[in-house]
């Protein structure tokens, strides 16, 4: 799907948006792979944040009717006070609207946003953890394909992670060696060699990445 038809979409998804919330409609802002400029298609989903002063389950109902519209929009809806309120809960996906999100309507937020920088390891060890024995349990099924999507879903947050933390003992850039994998264009179904060596690669720098932050978090 090109640029240009992607705008459309989104602008036709937000002209529903503003017709059913009206006056209560604070502000859109697009994130993710579309706001960063690396979305896939066939992989990726255009991210899509809605801001409204109130919020019921009827609308949740309503909204997802307007979405099932358009195949590979997802949609969050937020009130303002759980947006204020919501900053250290995925501090990694706050910190990356702050830095790549693009307000489509309505007020800009964003430089609202504040997230700490003990939330950040907090969420990244976790993650970190959680992706590692996610990958364990992968290679064991040789699950080419899910291997695949795992590493492709998590590496961004970890390397996002890492950057905005200013890590820099980490010697493995994790979103180079995706693009790498992708540019070699594996057969995935067939349980291509270079998928294991690549999880491998990254279980290895993975339990690096949780020594670390655990040492930081000790500090």
């Amino acid at each position: 799907m090109s640029g240009d038809k992607i705008s459309k979409k989104i602008n036709k998804f937000v002209d529903k948006l503003k017709t059913y919330f009206e006056d209560e409609l604070i502000s859109v802002l697009i994130y993710g792979s579309y706001a960063r400029g690396d979305y896939l298609k066939g992989f990726s989903d255009i991210n899509i944040l809605v801001l409204v002063n109130e919020l019921s389950i009827d609308d949740l109902l309503n909204v997802s009717r307007l979405s099932g519209k358009f195949f590979n929009v997802r949609q969050a809806i937020f009130t303002p006070s759980i947006l204020e309120n919501s900053w250290d809960f995925f501090p990694l996906q706050w910190t990356e609207i702050k830095k790549h999100g693009i307000i489509v309507y309505g007020k800009d937020f964003k430089d609202e946003i504040m997230v700490s920088q003990e939330a950040l390891k907090t969420q990244l060890g976790r993650e970190a953890r959680q992706f590692y024995f996610t990958m364990q349990g992968l290679v064991m099924e040789r699950n080419y394909e899910a291997i695949f999507q795992t590493i492709r879903r998590q590496t961004r947050i970890i390397q996002s992670g890492l950057e905005y933390l200013k890590i820099k003992k980490v010697e493995f850039n994790y979103l180079a060696e995706l693009e790498n994998l992708m540019r070699k264009k594996l057969k995935l179904a067939f349980g291509n060699v270079n998928v294991m060596r690549f999880a491998g690669a990254h279980m290895e720098t993975l339990e690096k990445t949780i020594l670390i932050l655990n040492s930081l978090q000790q500090d």
